[in-house]
């Protein structure tokens, strides 16, 4: 599990099994921090991870992740990427957000974002309602049940069995579907 904070400092705070401490693997470079297993495992009980950032511009998550933000996440552009069993649950102010899924995830966002390109493939919940947008763009391939607040224009392409649930009166709401997707509008 990792806690983020934005804050004005700059720490992380690891805790772990002794066992399993001892494997795990931080980098910077740049201004990217990594952080990994340096092998493969399964059943390594609770990892805490807790960052202080003065600067978050995106998150990258593979394998099985659960991610927190502990208060509003401010960046100009965010960019979240998430593959495989991944659960985040994140409060932002952003002017873009970019969001890509494949396998399963499950999202929670609130906040506010200029705009929202999400692209989806698999099998992920997206829980956005509390997260007021001016402009959706959604590609979603699939099984995908979103729920989305949107003000200006939303445009959809899905395909699979998608399901959108949209809040707003958006002034512009395009929808190119395939296979059995949805789009609900619902206040």
């Amino acid at each position: 599990k990792l806690t983020i904070y934005q804050d004005g400092n700059t720490s992380m705070n690891i805790t772990a099994d002794d066992n399993i401490l001892k494997e795990i693997e931080t980098n910077v470079n740049g201004d990217v921090l990594k952080i990994r297993m340096k092998g493969n495992y399964c059943n390594l009980g609770p990892i805490e991870i807790v960052l202080h950032t003065k600067k978050l511009d995106g998150i990258d998550a593979s394998g099985s992740a659960e991610i927190i933000s502990a208060n509003p996440i401010n960046s100009d552009n965010f960019d979240l990427k998430l593959s495989g069993n991944s659960k985040v649950d994140l409060d932002l102010v952003t002017g873009r957000l970019k969001t890509e899924t494949s396998g399963s995830a499950e999202i929670n966002l609130k906040g506010q974002a200029r705009e929202h390109i999400l692209d989806m493939s698999g099998s992920t919940q997206l829980s956005a309602f509390d997260l007021v947008v001016g402009d959706y763009k959604i590609e979603s391939s699939g099984s995908s049940d979103c729920k989305i607040n949107v003000l200006n224009t939303l445009n959809v392409k899905s395909s699979g069995a998608s399901n959108i649930q949209y809040k707003g009166n958006p002034k512009t709401v395009n929808n190119d579907k395939s296979g059995s997707s949805d789009l609900v509008h619902v206040n």
